[in-house]
Parts: C-alpha cells; structure tokens; sequence
C-alpha cells in the first residue's frame, strides 16, 4: 500500500489518500513464500514484503513511481512485479500503469535457456531505492539472502510512456551479483551515468579488460547507448576472490558522488571505503587496488548502512556508520582531492550485529551553526533478522562527537519499531522517520507550532490578471484552475507580472508556484489592499526549481508574482499558483461563523464569530450527516476533512453558543 499524508499538518493523522497495489486475484508477498532463501528460513523480512524499494518522485509531472510484488494466494506460483506511476495528489494510476516488469537478455549463465536468462520474478529483490534521471526510471534488483538463481539486474523505463528502454544484467555468463546497496538508489550524474555497485557473484578478474561481460562484487559505471546500459568505467578490488569466498563482497553500501568533483566513494563487507575517480575507476589489477584511497574502518565494519556528506562554510565532510564501529567523520581535502584520514573524528559507537546507522544532513546552506547530521538506527538488538526498538539521533555536523538531542531522551518522542534501510527525512523544518509500528514519526522544534500554515489554496478559481499573455489559451485564470494540465505564459520579456483577487482580506502564511519550463529566475511576491499599491514580502533570486514553496508573515487581499529575470529565453509560465492563509476578520458585535473556501475541496474551514463555536454537521442533500466535529469551544477555528466525499453540494450546519446557522457548499474533487 501507499499513503499519502499532510506533511505539515498535526490535525490531519488521516491519510490524504491510500492505495493498495496487490495484483487482482493475489495477496501481497509474505517471508514465508520465499522457500529457498537462508535454508528455508528466511527472516530478512518479518510478514508483508509487497513494496520494498523506495520510490521516487518526478516533482515537475506529479508522479511517483513504485514497485509492488505480488503472488498467488498459495504462496506457490504465479510471482508478479509491477512497475505503478501514480499522481502525487490523488494516488490515481497515470496512463499505461501499471506495467508487468520482465527481462531478457542474452548469456550463458548457469540460469539460461536456449541462450537467455530471464528475470525471475520470484527470485529478484527490488531491493534498493528507484532512480529519476533524464526522463528515465532506473530499477535495480538483488536477492533474498543469495537464494539462487537470480543475477543483478538494472531495468530503465520511460517515465511518460513506460516503454522498457534497456536491460543490463551484471552476470549474464555466470550468477549472482545481486544491485543490494543497503537499500540506497543508484547515482547519476549530469551526463546521464548511472553509478551502483554490485555484490558476491561471477567476476571476469581479467587484468584492465575494457569490455567486462560479469561484473559481480564490482563499482560500475554505466552509459546509456541505444536499448543498452554499457559498462563505461568500472572497479574490481584485486582480493575480489577473497572476499567473495568469505561473503565480505562490495555492493553492500551505496555509490556517493562527491559534488563539483569527479570522484566517488563506495565499500565493501570487510570494512573499508574506497575513493575513486569515477571516470577512470581503475578496472581490474590482481596486484594492487587501482584506486586514488583507501579507507579503513573496523574489522567488522560490515557496512549495512548508508553515507553522507556536507560541504559547509570551514569544511567538508563525509559521514559513515556502520554496524560494530563508531560514527566516523572523514574530512575532504578540496586541493588534494582526497581525504584527511589523520583528521577523521569518532563520535560514539552504535549498533552492532549486520545491520548499521542511516544518515541524512540537514542545514540552513553552508551555515555550520545549523548543520545537523541524523541518525537512524536500532537502540537494542541486531536489526538484521529481529524487528528491535528504534532511536533517532542529531549530532553537530561539524563535531560528531558532540550529541545534540535523541529519541530516547524523552518517552514520548520514542519512534517505536526501527525500519532498517530507511534515513530520515528532512523538510519544513521537521524531520520524518518511517518505523516497523505501522506509523509515520513526524519530529520538529517543541518551540514552533506543529501547523506551520495547513489551510486550503484560497486562491482556487479566484479572478486573476496579468501582464500579458503568450497567447489566447494561456490566459492567467489558468494558474488559479487547480490543474496542472493548464498554464498561464507571459510574453517573452522583463519584467511580468500575474496576480488573483482574493476577494477579501487575508493572513498569508505561504504561496507555492508551480513552474513550467519557463520558470522565473528573480521574482517577488507581493501583497496589496486595493490592487495599486503594492508592498513586497519575499524576493526571490537565482531561482532554478520547478517548485517553490514560499512561507510568509504578511496581510492583503490582492497576491502576485513580480517577475525581473526569466530563467529561459521564453516567458514566465506558470501551472499553479497557490496561496494559503485564514480571513483577517475582527468579529463585530454582531457577527457569525465565516466558512472557507467555496467551493470546498480537501478541508472546509470554520472561523468562529462573534460565539463559540460548539459543533459542526456536514449533510448532504438527502438529509444523512456524512461529517460531525465536536468542538464545544474549544478552538476559534474547525476543520471538515472532505476529501473522501463525493462530489456535489453539502450543508455545513453550525452551532454555537446560542444560534445556528447554516451554509450552502460546493465540494469539488
């Protein structure tokens, strides 16, 4: 299943929509099904194991992409994987979605027939993280726990049409070399490269061969050409038998490229990183490892974890931490190109076991006074095949010895069961942690409001005006419509302008702007009372996003955009322009509740008057009361969740203290 949440909301615990993507006629995928694996005990997994890869979100169209697993009802036969596109904002599946993922390719590994290997539907781990690049979703495949046969394979697919467009399988003439990385996506870089890494499997071991065919327990540079992903760069450590023999094989950790360089940094089992170049990774040698550094942990720095990186204002630093070792900041030196490894700093020693830390970094740019580097990871136990209490913790960026704040330090901020594979999330000022406890932990300052601004777009089909047009059909109105199959398109110059009449007074908490292409690069907002005389709130420059979500303290009835520097040659075009905020009413003596918006789509919102507000119906218009709140004074404003009704014309029924009063609405989807 997927679900969908308000991300900023507290009063909102109910998803915003949900969808179950089990195949008809099946059931999700259990642990138990997978009959071969570890022996036949295979516990990896605990229960439901339908969606394992994390998806990814192309933010300019809207979709995610994500891969479910189903199987007959017996647990015998019939294994399905599926490729779904679904719309961000209502869980709806896009055109030709979903699709049935299979492969082929030529080989004579010990799986093939007739000169084919084919994807084993049963067999293939969707394992790590999907990849959004160049129009393209990536997906990498592994194992459970080596159950043979399977191969590592990494499937591309058109994200508009979903059309298959290449196929690369890292052992065609051999096994294994499962795509693992601890759950982590591949890389890209602006080339269109794709970087992963490969586990225990067949390896050619040839000394500096240009054209390797099996490429297990390898780091792999991979070019697009054609339906192909060709093997453009690669790296094989020279004891690759050795650590194959003794499953301490690469491909456990993920492949991190270094910004603004041409380096990477990957790892193996046997608790070392390597630093390579990434365009000439330095292929096979059995006599040494041509790499530009090697990076010693622990011996069993077993490396089921993820990286990390911060490039702030005095340094630079990389972050690992594995299972049985202590959190390790390495320094990267900008001139030599490498690491300080006399100057790595040891902050405390965590989990242990074969299962490690998960890391994000958070900062306000490359302010270090506000880098924080999070930490997800089991508190007790070895999360590798028990399901174990959670922690999450934040460190100084810049002193990992120095810890700021942790999960357990309070019983009430406790995550529950810890999703191993997952980092933290961070956004608007929270931090989002997924858990094994069917629960999504939302985490943010105790000083700031949980609801930092969670009203409806109250700009939704409100009169609007511009500059100019492109052209007839790309007038203005188009950016109030609530769709993102219409725009609004400026004539091709500086400065321009759209703005929406709110049709009266409000408190505005933010605006967010849905850019085509033509997106503006130094663009104000400002508010107005009367539509003349304008005052700025927020200035915008060097903007290079499709999407800009832009919080703010301000009052009017007028809002637009005042754009001075285009992004493109074109004009400035705009799918969606959203604003959200409460009425700036001062009650009179006399007055009742004010109901917003209306038409009402996700919420209707109840402002108090004069009286407080004791409780509001929802009815529709065969008398059935289809939403109740009971509020009995206790906030000046209610909230109607409203997105699980129809469509059509409801009742809003409200009480208070010595009236009621009713309201027709419009509900739109």
């Amino acid at each position: 299943s997927v679900y969908a949440f308000d991300a900023d909301s507290v009063n909102q615990a109910t998803p915003l929509w949900h969808v179950n993507l089990t195949a008809p006629g099946k059931r999700p995928v259990l642990n138990t099904d997978m009959t071969g694996a570890c022996g036949g005990n295979y516990n990896n997994f605990l229960g439901q194991m339908g969606i394992v890869g994390t998806p990814v979100i192309d933010s300019g169209t809207k979709t995610l992409f994500v891969v479910s697993k189903s199987v007959d009802v017996t647990g015998n036969s019939g294994f399905v994987q599926y490729l779904h596109a679904l719309d961000i904002r209502t869980g709806a599946e896009r055109p030709n979605s979903p699709v049935l993922i299979t492969a082929k390719t030529g080989g004579s590994g010990y799986d093939s027939q007739g000169g084919e290997i084919t994807f084993n539907s049963q067999t293939a781990n969707q394992r790590p993280g999907l990849m959004l690049l160049n129009g393209t979703v990536f997906i990498g495949f592994s194992s459970y726990c080596d159950w043979d046969p399977y191969h590592g394979w990494l499937l591309a697919y058109d994200t508009g049409t979903l059309r298959q467009k290449a196929v690369y399988n890292s052992t065609p003439d051999g096994k294994e070399g499962g795509i693992w990385m601890s759950g982590m996506a591949p890389a890209g870089d602006d080339s269109g490269n794709i970087y992963l890494a490969t586990g225990n499997g067949t390896t050619d071991g040839q000394v500096n061969d240009t054209n390797p065919v099996n490429t297990g327990l390898s780091i792999l540079k991979l070019t697009p050409s054609g339906n192909q992903l060709r093997v453009s760069s690669y790296f094989t450590p020279s004891n690759f038998q050795y650590l194959n023999d003794n499953d301490l094989d690469m491909g456990v950790i993920q492949v991190l490229l270094i910004p603004k360089t041409h380096l990477l940094v990957s790892g193996d089992k046997n608790g070392e990183l390597f630093l390579v170049n990434r365009d000439t990774m330095g292929s096979f040698n059995p006599s040494s490892n041509q790499v530009i550094q090697r990076m010693p942990l622990t011996e069993n720095s077993n490396l089921h974890a993820s990286l990390a990186y911060y490039q702030g204002s005095s340094r630079t630093w990389l972050y690992t931490w594995s299972e049985n070792t202590a959190l390790t900041a390495f320094p990267f030196d900008g001139v030599n190109q490498d690491f300080n490894l006399g100057q790595s700093v040891a902050g405390p020693m965590g989990p242990y076991g074969q299962n490690g830390a998960f890391l994000s970094v958070s900062s306000n740019g490359t302010d270090d006074s506000t880098a924080i580097l999070w930490a997800s990871h089991a508190a007790t136990g070895d999360a590798e095949s028990t399901v174990d209490p959670g922690i999450l913790r934040a460190f100084s960026a810049t002193d990992v010895t120095r810890e700021l704040w942790n999960s357990s330090q309070d019983p009430n901020d406790q995550p529950g069961d810890y999703a191993k594979f997952v980092p933290p999330t961070i956004a608007n000022g929270k931090v989002y942690l997924a858990t094994f406890s069917n629960q999504l932990v939302v985490y943010g300052l105790t000083t700031k409001s949980p609801d930092t601004c969670n009203t409806a777009n109250i700009a939704l089909n409100k009169p609007a005006t511009a500059s100019s047009i492109e052209n007839g059909t790309l007038g203005p109105d188009n950016a109030f419509d609530g769709s993102l199959g219409t725009r609004w398109s400026s004539q091709f110059s500086d400065p321009q302008f759209i703005s929406v009449d709110l049709g009266q007074e409000y408190n505005i908490c933010q605006v967010s702007l849905e850019w085509e292409r033509a997106l503006g690069k130094d663009f104000s907002i400002q508010v107005s009372d009367d539509g003349i005389q304008w005052t700025t709130v927020q200035s915008i420059f060097g903007n290079n996003q499709a999407f800009n979500s832009i919080p703010m303290n301000a009052r009017g009835r007028y809002v637009r955009m005042y754009g001075t520097a285009r992004g493109t040659i074109y004009g400035y075009s705009l799918y969606e322009f959203e604003v959200f905020g409460k009425p700036a009413l001062v009650p009179r003596f006399d007055s009742g509740p004010v109901v917003f918006p209306n038409p009402a789509q996700h919420f209707l919102h109840i402002l108090k008057g004069m009286e407080d507000i004791m409780d509001v119906e929802l009815i529709d218009l065969s008398g059935k009361t289809v939403e109740r709140v009971e509020n009995n004074g206790a906030e000046p404003q209610v909230d109607l969740p409203m997105s699980n009704l129809a469509t059509g014309i409801y009742i809003a029924r409200v009480r208070t203290q010595s009236r009621n009063y009713q309201f027709k609405i419009l509900h739109v989807n």
